[in-house]
C-alpha cells in the first residue's frame, strides 16, 4: 500500500468512525422510552415521537446487537448502559415464557399484541443475545439465547429435508400466512430467514463452542451452497416450498451481497478447512456478479 492508499483508508476509517459516533448517539438521545420501559417504537421521517406506536421485537433485538457490539468496540459504560436496557426489555416483555421463542409485537405498554413466531425473530434474538453474552458474560443472557437455539432446532428445522420452516402460531403449530412482510411470498422456506439462522448461529458458537451448534451451523452452510446458490448465475434464490422445490426467479442484490459476507465469516466460524475454502471461492462469485449487474452507476 502507497502512502497515498494510506491516507485514503486512514480518511475513510476517521469518517466511519464519527458516522458510528453519530449514529449511536441519535439511538441514545433519541428513542428511549422513559415513561414505558425500552425503546420506542417508532419516530416518522419528521423526527417526531410517536409514543403509543407498538414495539416490535426486531427493533429492540437489532438496538441490543447494535450497543453491545458497540459497547465491545468502544468500551464506552453509557452505550452498556443501553444494551442493559434492551437486555432487560426484550427478557421481561418479549419472550414468551409458557411456550418459549419471542413475540413479533408488543403494544406501547409492553403486553403481546402479535404472539406469532417468526423463526426470522427468533433469529434475530438469538443474535442479539450471543452477542450480549460477548460483552456482558451474563448467565442469563446465555441461557436465553440457547433456549432460543433449541426452540428453532425443535419446532423449526425439518429434519427430513434439511433447512427450516418460515412461521409458527404462538404454541409453535402450523399456520397458513407465513410471510414475513406483504411483499414476501407466502412460502415454506426462504432464504432471508437462513440467512439470519446462520448469521445467529455463527454468533452462538463463537460465543459458546458446542458439538450441537457446529453441527447445525455447517448444515446451514452446505445448504447454501447447494441450495439457495445458483451455481450457474452466482445469484441466491429466495423462495422455496417444503419440499425445495424453486418457487421465485426474483433477484435480491442487497441480500446476494450480504450472504457473500455471512457465509464465508461463518464457514471461518467453524474452522473447517473445506468449508472455508467453497465459501471464500462462492463469495467472490457472488460479488463479482453483483458489482457487474447489481451496480446503477447513474
Amino acid at each position: 500500500m502507497n502512502q497515498t492508499h494510506k491516507q485514503a483508508a486512514a480518511g475513510l476509517h476517521t469518517a466511519a468512525a464519527n458516522e458510528l459516533d453519530n449514529i449511536l448517539r441519535w439511538w441514545a438521545t433519541n428513542t428511549i422510552d422513559h415513561d414505558n420501559g425500552g425503546f420506542y417504537g417508532r419516530i416518522d421521517g419528521h423526527g417526531v415521537r410517536h409514543p403509543q406506536a407498538d414495539k416490535g421485537v426486531i427493533l429492540n433485538v437489532r438496538i441490543l446487537w447494535t450497543f453491545s457490539a458497540a459497547t465491545r468496540l468502544k468500551g464506552d459504560p453509557a452505550l452498556h448502559h443501553l444494551a442493559d436496557r434492551a437486555f432487560d426489555y426484550l427478557r421481561q416483555h418479549f419472550v414468551d415464557a409458557e411456550y418459549g421463542g419471542v413475540y413479533w409485537m408488543l403494544d406501547y405498554k409492553g403486553q403481546p399484541v402479535d404472539t406469532r413466531k417468526q423463526v426470522y425473530a427468533q433469529a434475530f434474538a438469538l443474535y442479539a443475545l450471543a452477542e450480549y453474552y460477548r460483552l456482558s458474560g451474563s448467565a442469563e443472557a446465555l441461557r436465553q439465547a440457547l433456549a432460543l437455539f433449541d426452540w428453532i432446532e425443535t419446532r423449526s428445522r425439518d429434519k427430513r429435508q434439511g433447512g427450516y420452516f418460515e412461521a409458527f402460531a404462538r404454541d409453535g403449530s402450523v399456520i397458513s400466512d407465513l410471510r414475513l412482510s406483504d411483499k414476501d411470498a407466502n412460502e415454506a422456506k426462504t432464504m432471508n430467514t437462513h440467512l439470519h439462522v446462520l448469521e445467529a448461529y455463527t454468533t452462538l458458537y463463537r460465543a459458546n463452542p458446542g458439538k450441537n451448534i457446529l453441527e447445525a451451523l455447517e448444515a446451514l452452510v452446505c445448504l447454501f451452497l447447494d441450495r439457495f446458490l445458483d451455481p450457474e448465475t452466482a445469484h441466491l434464490h429466495l423462495f422455496f416450498d417444503e419440499n425445495w422445490n424453486l418457487k421465485s426467479d426474483k433477484i435480491s442484490f442487497g441480500h446476494d451481497i450480504e450472504t457473500a459476507w455471512l457465509l464465508r465469516d461463518a464457514a471461518l466460524a467453524t474452522g473447517n478447512a473445506a468449508l472455508v475454502e467453497r465459501c471464500a471461492t462462492a463469495a467472490l462469485r457472488i460479488a463479482d456478479r453483483t458489482d457487474k449487474v447489481g451496480f446503477d452507476p447513474a
